[in-house]
């Protein structure tokens, strides 16, 4: 996984003049239930992280709804306060 995304990475094309260079992040999943579910999961825990992939592991849930009450509980002072 490493090297493809490495090699993805490095590539650079140009189109009229202007050059360009593609960059991937990837969430990997595997299994036969909610794959594309754990997928996004593990992309944005990648994304997050500031890493080329992350494989799915089932602490992501419990990470992801943390984030999600945080960004709530600010929301909801923001309202009060307001």
């Amino acid at each position: 996984m490493d090297y493809l995304i490495l090699r993805i990475n490095e590539q650079r094309f140009e189109i009229d003049g202007t050059e360009f260079r593609l960059s991937v992040t990837a969430g990997v999943a595997q299994g036969p239930y909610k794959i594309i579910e754990h997928a996004d999961l593990a992309l944005k825990e990648a994304k997050r992280v500031l890493k080329p992939f992350k494989f799915y592991l089932p602490r992501l849930h419990t990470a992801q709804n943390s984030h999600a009450n945080l960004l709530w509980t600010y929301k909801l002072k923001d309202a009060i306060e307001g």
